[in-house]
């Protein structure tokens, strides 16, 4: 009978199992399950940053597609500048500034900048350089230019072939109109070397959209080339050539 009592209350210690703690004491509890093994981090961070590499693939990829696609810009057409003379019939001078003397071969030549207006209302006013051979003598105390006897030059500015701007008549007639426009120039100065005349004017013109950013970005200096022909009182300055300096701006931004 006690063996059987004792076999009761005796504890089970099949399913217990000691632990030793820190302090050295064993402890007793049940036994816990088996942990599963902790999967590592490597793999996950490896995936996430193959994935990182593969999106920044495709962006530049399709960037350089789009590059690639978008069509190249096309080139503005070069501008070609010649002169013409100013016809009586369908345009007229109404005022000259900015007078200046030019002497050739013992011949005397006013050189001033003209203010012009066409006949028909809807072309509006534009600038020339106008020129007269001066019949001086030792009596005369001032000498009035002749209307008739003045000769104006408007320059033209042409973006159509070469060829076509290549004379005055040609860049009058043989370019079209929209390929022509006026320029205004301005404040003629003249110097003479040997048989040529040398002439510095101004060419300034404000963009469409908007003001300028600076006062010489849209401002520069042509450089014109003449010579004096023709017989007797029939003499005249030819302006035949053009040279398109830099501005102050383009030199500055260059720099």
């Amino acid at each position: 009978m006690l063996s059987r009592v004792a076999a009761v209350k005796a504890p089970r210690t099949h399913n217990r199992r000691r632990v030793t703690g820190s302090s050295g004491r064993r402890r007793e509890g049940r036994e816990s399950e088996p942990q599963r093994p902790n999967m590592s981090r490597h793999p996950f961070y490896s995936a996430l940053m193959l994935l990182v590499v593969m999106m920044c693939c495709n962006t530049v990829e399709a960037q350089q597609t789009s590059e690639e696609k978008s069509p190249a810009p096309i080139p503005p057409p070069k501008t070609y500048f010649d002169w013409g003379d100013v016809k009586d019939d369908k345009e007229t001078v109404i005022s000259l500034r900015v007078p200046s003397l030019v002497g050739m071969n013992g011949d005397v030549f006013a050189v001033a900048e003209a203010q012009c207006k066409g006949k028909n209302d809807n072309e509006g006013d534009f600038t020339g350089i106008a020129s007269e051979l001066l019949k001086l003598s030792d009596e005369q105390t001032k000498v009035e230019l002749d209307k008739t006897k003045l000769r104006t030059q408007v320059l033209l500015e042409c973006t159509a072939d070469k060829e076509k701007c290549a004379s005055q008549n040609a860049a009058l007639e043989g370019a079209s109109a929209d390929s022509k426009k006026k320029v205004h120039v301005s404040q003629p100065t003249t110097v003479v070397k040997e048989n040529e005349i040398y002439m510095l004017v101004g060419k300034c013109s404000q963009t469409a959209v908007g003001p300028l950013k600076n006062d010489a970005e849209d401002c520069r200096l042509l450089l014109a080339k003449g010579n004096v022909s023709g017989e007797s009182s029939n003499k005249r300055i030819y302006w035949n050539g053009i040279d398109d300096l830099q501005s102050t701006y383009n030199i500055q931004q260059e720099a």
